[in-house]
């Protein structure tokens, strides 16, 4: 009943067909083929509930399945990436048989297929009525989900706790702990006039910018794992003109909320002081390794043994929507997906025979939650 081993070559040819449809978080013609594709692949799930939600710039499509079942799992991803279409990275691609490479095929629609099988194969167990479920797959994640993430925060007040399908690590590890992540703006506005003829009547935009990018960088700690990044800045026109606007986006990544809030209000005084537009973009918070998450993830690593394999796990300052689940203290395990590496690169690269091997290992973590052979009180 729990083998799922003849659905690899379907895996194969849905990851390519999805892989091959180019969904950069702003190609909207992209986002909605792709969406189209998702709904007709898990309406096979036969869910209570589905439909695609419409945010001001994204989407994302919900499906839920028995609510009213005493085990309520979060299952979600995300089918943005971030290769535009005009770039040649396109398609997928052999690089020998036990290699692919296309754009987002372990970043994370090898881990859509996994979710899709894995659950697929769960609804026809005889424990499937136990758990109830909720999938949200978001467009707008590869952003830091600006837009879902208060829906996504609205499912975790549903749900015991949260699969999610985001890629291992290189290694096949899988993350344990998270920094939280924040994205701002800084705007500063000036005064426009010619450098040589009038230059005094300006009023430089870059100069206050630029000294509170100076005073940003004085908060970057190795010490305590915290980085407070400028990852890019812009302004002015050219060099005979006083600029009158200037830009600069920031990063900050820290591994207690505390400290997050603590960087936050330094810079929003920084930015006061200078006379400077301070705007936040993104919040996750971060995503600590508690007693329930540790539970949940020793669970995970002895079903794995049972699969013949070792899994181990290990922290990293990435991010995702695994984090969100943290300001509600449900646990989560959010890199279910598949293995490989170079992601966010023409480089990305996936492992095949980790399709299957963690789409087995999910069917088998859930079908120990909804027997009775897990606890999923203690997560």
């Amino acid at each position: 009943m729990l083998n799922i081993d003849d659905t690899f070559p379907q895996m194969l040819s849905l990851l390519e067909h999805w892989v091959n449809i180019n969904t950069y978080s702003k190609n909207q013609e992209g986002i909605e083929r792709m969406m189209t594709e998702l709904k007709k692949e898990f309406l096979k799930l036969q869910p209570d509930e589905c439909e695609v939600l419409h945010f001001t710039k994204s989407q994302g499509l919900f499906l839920k399945k028995r609510k009213q079942a005493p085990i309520q799992i979060y299952f979600g991803g995300h089918l943005d990436t971030v290769y535009p279409p005009d770039q040649p990275f396109q398609k997928l691609e052999y690089l020998d048989k036990h290699t692919l490479t296309g754009p987002g095929v372990t970043d994370m629609k090898g881990g859509l297929v996994i979710l899709l099988t894995a659950l697929d194969a769960f609804e026809k167990t005889k424990n499937a009525s136990s758990i109830g479920w909720e999938i949200f797959i978001n467009s707008d994640e590869e952003l830091g989900s600006p837009e879902s993430t208060p829906f996504i925060e609205s499912c975790a007040e549903r749900c015991h706790l949260a699969c999610l399908f985001e890629p291992a690590l290189e290694d096949g590890s899988l993350v344990s702990q998270r920094k939280g992540s924040a994205n701002y703006m800084i705007y500063s506005k000036g005064r426009k006039a010619h450098a040589g003829r009038n230059p005094f009547e300006g009023k430089n935009a870059i100069f206050p910018l630029a000294r509170f990018i100076q005073k940003a960088e004085e908060l970057n700690s190795a010490e305590q794992g915290t980085l407070v990044n400028v990852g890019r800045v812009q302004g002015g026109e050219t060099h005979n003109i006083v600029p009158d606007f200037a830009e600069c986006a920031l990063n900050v990544r820290a591994n207690e909320l505390m400290t997050m809030q603590h960087i936050e209000k330094q810079l929003m005084d920084l930015a006061t002081q200078l006379g400077l537009e301070f705007q936040k973009i993104t919040f996750r918070p971060p995503k600590n390794f508690d007693t329930k998450t540790q539970g949940l993830f020793k669970a995970l690593g002895f079903e794995a043994k049972k699969l013949g394999f070792s899994l181990t796990w290990k922290p990293s300052g990435g991010v995702c929507d695994g984090n969100t689940f943290a300001l509600k203290g449900k646990p989560a395990i959010d890199t279910l997906g598949v293995c490989g590496g170079m992601i966010h690169t023409t480089k990305e690269f996936l492992r095949i025979d980790s399709l299957l091997e963690r789409a087995r290992l999910t069917l088998v973590f859930l079908n120990a939650i909804a027997s009775g052979q897990l606890d999923f009180e203690h997560f």
